[in-house]
């Protein structure tokens, strides 16, 4: 039988493998959204940019056309009084967000792969990069996949997070009803 393999000299310099993945990423990370924040407050494009902040900002403003998007965007636009980039930066915060509760959803996050939330919210900012950084229809459609995705995972692991099914319910129910049908369910129960 052959002698062991001595174990290799242990080199106090040397970063272990985990902390300079974490570095890397956070690093990644940072850059990604210090970008995002540089020009979150930089112009604004002429074409489909206006037309979502149309939308968001005044849901009902055409008559001959409907976006739900709008109803499901206006609040943030509403709660930021109209900043467009306090507006943008929310936006990036909610897909980053959604994106790192998906990697804490993945399987492997929870056998000790915590890099993947950092991952999950790194990937997410990235559909802000070749697209418009406004959140539209495409980010909130992009948000709405991750956290899904993330309820499915969840649901099959035996896990749950407490509200989030019923947040996420209530969220979808009010995108659905916009807020025209609001008005009417609350003005049908009131009449009750």
């Amino acid at each position: 039988m052959a002698p062991a393999d001595p174990a290799p000299p242990v080199n106090a310099r040397r970063v272990p493998g985990d902390a300079m993945a974490v570095a890397c990423v956070a690093a990644s990370l940072l850059v990604c959204g210090g970008l995002l924040a540089y020009g979150a407050g930089r112009g604004a494009d002429l074409t489909d940019e206006i037309f979502y902040l149309v939308w968001t900002r005044d849901p009902d403003a055409h008559a001959l056309t409907y976006q739900p998007f709008g109803y499901l965007l206006h609040p943030l636009l509403g709660l930021v009084d109209g900043d467009l980039r306090s507006y943008r930066l929310g936006g990036f915060a909610i897909a980053a967000g959604a994106g790192a509760l998906l990697g804490s959803s993945v399987p492997a996050a929870r056998r000790g792969a915590p890099l993947l939330p950092l991952h999950g919210a790194l990937a997410a900012l990235t559909i802000f990069f070749p697209w418009i950084i406004t959140p539209s229809y495409n980010s909130a459609a992009n948000v709405g996949a991750m956290l899904a995705i993330a309820g499915v995972l969840n649901v099959r692991a035996g896990r749950r997070v407490p509200g989030a099914i019923e947040a996420a319910a209530g969220l979808c129910l009010a995108a659905v009803l916009g807020e025209r049908g609001w008005r009417y369910l609350s003005a049908r129960w009131l009449a009750l």
